[in-house]
């Protein structure tokens, strides 16, 4: 079960970040200053979205407690990826990519943090995805299972900017839009997928008996 969460939540964060085009071509930006200052802004980013990594956790501990809420927030969590499901093919349809600027020497681990903290989009992420995705790995989420979600984010997205700071940042024009239509493309498919499963799974989950629930302190996951 834990290990299921966590490459679910891989895959989770490697979708969401690779759709954050305005962070992805802050990163790019920097490409030139070397691996360590595109990896900056995406840790900066990911530190930003630290307080609402926070938030989300003790809401989904309390709403693990009620399967009406469980449900709820599953259901609005499939929502949020089919929706990246559909910008991401649209994306890979119209062979969309960032729009690089000239990197400057500010644009780094700072920016990341600030540009994620202005998003709210990540806000949606962070309460929808995390709902959708723990909840589909069990319905009453222990301290190890928030643990294993957060890991596997952080490692979706390391994987994201390490692909960033290497491949596209290293290949003509042509090549870098191939590589972001497959990638949105695959994100596309695989977030498309996870949302069914999820909106089906929310819809069709047994009541839990009474006591079931509510298993924050239940750190064995």
């Amino acid at each position: 079960m834990i290990v299921s969460l966590f490459l679910i939540s891989v895959l989770a964060g490697f979708i969401f970040y690779s759709q954050q085009n305005k962070m992805t071509a802050l990163a790019l930006g920097q490409a030139r200053r070397g691996t360590a200052a595109v990896l900056a802004v995406h840790f900066g980013s990911l530190a930003g979205e630290g307080l609402w990594a926070a938030v989300a956790v003790a809401v989904l501990a309390y709403a693990a407690q009620f399967e009406t809420l469980r449900t709820i927030l599953s259901i609005v969590g499939s929502f949020f990826f089919i929706r990246l499901a559909w910008s991401a093919l649209q994306d890979a349809r119209q062979g969309v990519t960032p729009q690089v600027t000239a990197a400057t020497g500010g644009a780094d681990f700072g920016a990341g943090a600030r540009m994620s903290l202005s998003n709210p989009y990540a806000l949606g992420f962070w309460f929808g995805v995390s709902a959708a995705v723990v909840f589909l790995a069990t319905p009453a989420p222990g301290f190890v299972n928030f643990i294993a979600y957060f890991a596997g984010v952080v490692a979706g997205a390391a994987i994201w900017c390490l692909l960033v700071g290497y491949v596209p940042a290293r290949r003509q024009d042509q090549q870098a839009t191939s590589f972001f239509r497959t990638v949105n493309l695959f994100c596309g498919v695989v977030a498309a997928l996870i949302g069914i499963v999820v909106l089906w799974s929310a819809i069709s989950q047994p009541v839990l008996a009474p006591g079931t629930a509510g298993s924050w302190h239940n750190v064995s996951g």
